[in-house]
């Protein structure tokens, strides 16, 4: 209940109680937290969410919280492009597709031509979304 009323009221002073929550075993505690973290303007912030892409519990709360952050969290999720699991770089292509800029372009088309399922059409319209925001 904390955590959801930090969604609305949240400060960045409660950004480090909030950080240390998306650690812990509660998905339900970690899922609000992640949402209030979204909403803070917290520099730590993306590095400690873009990890959160790999666990399947958590995946589309750590997708919608990288997408609050807009760009300051693009440098984060660039990595997992390059994941090994499809559903992870496919994520991580439509969190770009909303935050990324020029600098995610070459890693987007990298992956658009990997071959992996569903890369082709994510990438392209990563590479429009991006495009569009020159």
């Amino acid at each position: 209940a904390a955590a959801k009323a930090l969604v609305v009221w949240g400060t960045a002073a409660a950004g480090p109680a909030l950080l240390q929550e998306i650690k812990g075993k509660d998905v339900f505690v970690r899922k609000a937290s992640l949402e209030a973290i979204g909403k803070l303007n917290l520099n730590e912030a993306p590095l400690a969410v873009a990890p959160l892409l790999i666990e399947h519990a958590t995946r589309g709360d750590a997708v919608n919280a990288l997408k609050a952050m807009g760009p300051m969290a693009e440098d984060a999720v660039l990595p997992y492009l390059d994941d090994r699991d499809a559903f992870v770089q496919m994520e991580a292509c439509k969190v770009l597709e909303a935050i990324g800029t020029e600098k995610s372009m070459d890693k987007i088309r990298k992956y658009g031509a990997s071959g992996r399922p569903f890369a082709k059409d994510v990438s392209a319209k990563a590479i429009e979304s991006i495009g569009q925001r020159k």
